[in-house]
């Protein structure tokens, strides 16, 4: 039986590596030991990742507009389609409060420092 793929946005670990950096690389360190079976599929929701690559995980896959672009666009409509940033992933794991709009499960991460502020 093949294994679950999960698409992981390692975009945090593209700025300052602490917080949701630091929870991003320890994740993706630990998942081969813990979850042998889960296959993590690295995606970057930023264009500037494909200028980037050498400092994200092998494999990982960019968004082709910008950030910005996209999470306004996602906001109203869900388009432009993620399909080609996350085809083959059976999840969808947004590790820092956005997750593209996609037909199948997704998960989110919300830091602690920020659940604090809501509500």
């Amino acid at each position: 039986m093949p294994g679950l793929r999960v698409a992981v946005d390692v975009t945090p670990l593209l700025g300052v590596q602490a917080g949701v950096a630091q929870c991003v690389r320890h994740l993706l360190d630990a998942l081969p030991e813990v979850a042998p079976d889960v296959e993590p599929v690295p995606f970057a929701l930023s264009r500037r990742a494909r200028h980037r690559l050498a400092d994200l995980p092998a494999g990982t896959r960019a968004l082709s507009l910008p950030a910005g672009v996209a999470l306004r666009a996602w906001s109203r409509v869900d388009r432009p389609s993620p399909r080609a940033l996350l085809d083959g992933v059976d999840v969808v794991h947004g590790t820092n409060f956005v997750v593209p709009p996609v037909d199948r499960p997704t998960t989110v991460t919300v830091p602690k420092f920020a659940a604090g502020l809501v509500g």
